[in-house]
């Protein structure tokens, strides 16, 4: 059998035309399947189609998947990056992305090894990383990881703890935890936001109420944030220093309707803005006005968030 065969079963499988999809111009289903590479099947039929790890067909894939050669490099790094993290510092802020960047890739490649993951993480944890780290948003964002890799503990019930501490009465937080600037950044708190949101144990607390109403308030204002606008209009949040922190109006999305409170107008619009940016073959842009920078990933993460904003009617 090969990857190809693998296609072949998985476009006899899925359905190809779901009714959610008829809130876009355009299904892009059966050329992602014929696309894709391996670790964009695994997300799509997960985040889409709802395959649990276990199904049969994810295994088909995963066998060909963890041939690759980008997965054999980041199974190396987990290794090595798992070795010294106890002696790392605030200061090593690169290290401390290098760190950051290889949960992104772990979660984005679909790397499902447990045990080279549970000594990441477990010294991740072991050393209080996180806590060491005073740019909130980075904080957050190894938070969001070692959730979505499975990694809810009191390790991080306790860091999410001090980060809430930090919030404004406005409802925002500020870009770093030990500056004397305390001004909400709405970047930031969109980040800190979905992590909260996500995590069971936080998402109904008052306190992300504010926070909520702080992004919906903010959302593309340019006086709220130390950033440029157009960070609102990157849709791709990748795994590299460079792009783990973009993500922008996608990222409100995605919280809105993770949240309890779905504010049901802001997600019209913004699914609507979305649609108005796809291709004619259903693929979406990587960034909003780059419209000849087709990009599979996008496009997954687009059509996940459509799907349950769909749901929410």
């Amino acid at each position: 059998m090969s990857l190809r065969d693998v296609r072949f079963d998985i476009l006899n499988i899925i359905d190809l035309n779901p009714s959610w999809i008829g809130n876009l111009n355009y299904n892009p289903v059966e050329a992602i399947v014929k696309h894709g590479k391996s670790h964009h099947l695994l997300t799509f039929l997960e985040d889409v189609y709802g395959f649990r790890k276990d199904n049969p067909i994810m295994s088909e894939i995963r066998y060909f998947h963890y041939k690759s050669p980008y997965v054999d490099t980041i199974f190396k790094d987990l290794k090595l990056k798992s070795l010294g993290i106890s002696k790392i510092n605030s200061a090593d802020m690169d290290i401390i992305l290098d760190i950051l960047t290889l949960l992104a890739k772990i979660n984005h490649f679909k790397i499902y090894n447990k045990n080279h993951i549970d000594q990441l993480c477990r010294e991740i944890n072991k050393s209080r990383l996180i806590d060491k780290v005073s740019i909130l948003r980075v904080r957050a964002m190894f938070l969001y990881y070692m959730n979505k890799l499975g990694y809810e503990n009191i390790f991080s019930d306790r860091s999410l703890k001090k980060i809430e501490e930090y919030q404004n009465s406005d409802g925002g937080w500020p870009v770093e935890a030990l500056s004397e600037k305390k001004d909400s950044d709405v970047f930031t708190t969109l980040f800190i936001y979905r992590t909260f949101i996500m995590n069971n144990l936080w998402s109904a607390k008052p306190f992300l109420e504010k926070a909520r109403s702080y992004l919906l308030l903010n959302h593309l204002n340019s006086e709220h944030s130390n950033e440029e606008m157009d960070k609102w209009n990157r849709i791709y949040s990748g795994y590299k220093k460079n792009n783990v922190f973009e993500g922008g109006t996608i990222l409100l999305l995605e919280s809105l309707i993770l949240g309890k409170n779905n504010d049901l107008s802001k997600i019209k619009s913004i699914s609507k803005w979305l649609k108005d940016l796809q291709f004619n073959d259903g693929f979406f842009p990587y960034h909003a006005k780059l419209k000849s920078e087709k990009n599979i990933s996008s496009t997954i993460k687009i059509l996940s968030l459509i799907k349950k904003s769909h749901l929410l009617k």
